[in-house]
């Protein structure tokens, strides 16, 4: 899709083997659906994008799919990710199978065997087999998963929780005191 190739033949005029092979993949991608197989580009703006073991910087869309591929910055309505993972995903509901994500912020978000450091969430988070360092949402759903720090009004299923809100709030106080203490300490030297 849009790649050039330059293919320069060897020395003895062999036109079926090529000497050189040069692929040149465009930064900028603007059309209605966008398909990646097995490469990669810059940024996307498109009504769908598809990623199947290939790679994109960022991607507005409607809909973004990723298989076996990553993106640094997916920003859409439903994004879709197996196998495959995500920087910064932004969007309505989130599908994460057998990947992981960085932050995630969304209205719905699924995530199954995966985990995301950040996971933020309008409505709901579902994991199971999987976790987060920090889960905030109205209703959190977990099987089998582990979550450092855990906020929600409803909470249901087997989680385990490494940080209740109050066990975080009194280590932040605690680290943010230690640490001024010891600044002030080498101000005094």
């Amino acid at each position: 899709m849009g790649e050039e190739m330059r293919n320069q033949t060897q020395a003895d005029g062999n036109k079926s083997q090529p000497r050189e092979v040069t692929f040149t993949t465009p930064q900028s991608i603007t059309a209605d659906t966008v398909k990646i197989p097995q490469g990669g580009t810059g940024d996307v703006e498109a009504d769908k994008v598809s990623i199947k073991q290939g790679g994109i910087g960022q991607a507005h869309a409607h809909e973004i799919s990723v298989k076996q591929g990553g993106v640094v910055h997916a920003q859409a309505d439903s994004i879709q990710v197996v196998q495959g993972g995500i920087a910064l995903a932004r969007g309505e509901n989130i599908e994460i199978t057998a990947g992981g994500a960085g932050v995630v912020l969304g209205s719905q978000v699924d995530i199954t065997a995966g985990g995301s450091q950040w996971m933020f969430a309008r409505e709901s988070i579902k994991v199971e087999q999987g976790g987060a360092m920090v889960m905030a949402a109205n209703e959190i759903k977990v099987q089998n998963g582990l979550v450092g720090v855990l906020l929600a009004r409803h909470v249901e299923g087997d989680v385990r929780v490494l940080f209740s809100w109050k066990a975080a709030l009194v280590f932040g106080l605690a680290a943010g005191l230690g640490l001024g203490i010891v600044r002030w300490l080498r101000e005094e030297d």
